[in-house]
């Protein structure tokens, strides 16, 4: 039961669904990052490096070049947000989420706004869900949104990057 706790998202820790990539981030520093304030605007771990650079005083130029994250240290000092940029995540789909059928090869997930496309393996078409309106991700509007899974769908071309230590369709993301 403790393994399977994400409430009303579908999934578990490592899988594409939210309920294996989405958590709360929390931060408290009394006197510079204003109480009881809140954003609905999502982030990821990679926006981390570049929102800590930026509040320690380090220039962004001294950052590695074409880093994904982008720094979000201006709204957690009451400022406006940065302007959001899709999320993008990759895994080796070995294991996956309670009704996906087996496969192998590297699952991809784009998120934009509230839209998020979703696939578990590289051979299946795109799931689309709206974020705000279904949290539990049960009603694919690929469908019926076919623009906006094609938009995503780019996204997550652009941003795989094959690997020759992580070859796609690789034995060890081999499921059955």
């Amino acid at each position: 039961m403790f393994f399977t706790s994400s409430g009303p998202l579908r999934g578990f820790k490592r899988c594409l669904f939210e309920g294996g990539i989405r958590t709360q981030f929390a931060v408290s520093w009394p006197g510079t990052v204003p109480a009881n304030s809140v954003s609905g605007r999502p982030i990821a771990f990679w926006d981390v490096l570049p929102t800590f650079a930026e509040l320690a005083g380090v220039p962004a130029a001294s950052l590695p070049a074409g880093i994904d994250g982008v720094s979000f240290a201006q709204e957690l000092l009451g400022g406006a947000p940065p302007e959001a940029k899709p999320l993008y995540w990759e895994f080796c789909t070995g294991v996956h989420a309670d009704g996906v059928k087996g496969g192998k090869g590297w699952g991809q997930a784009v998120r934009s706004g509230d839209m998020k496309i979703v696939r578990f393996f590289e051979a299946d078409p795109f799931a689309l869900y709206n974020l705000t309106a279904d949290i539990g991700e049960t009603t694919d509007l690929a469908a019926q949104q076919p623009d906006v899974v094609k938009r995503l769908a780019a996204v997550a071309a652009a941003a795989h990057v094959e690997d020759p230590n992580f070859p796609s369709g690789d034995a060890a993301c081999s499921s059955s």
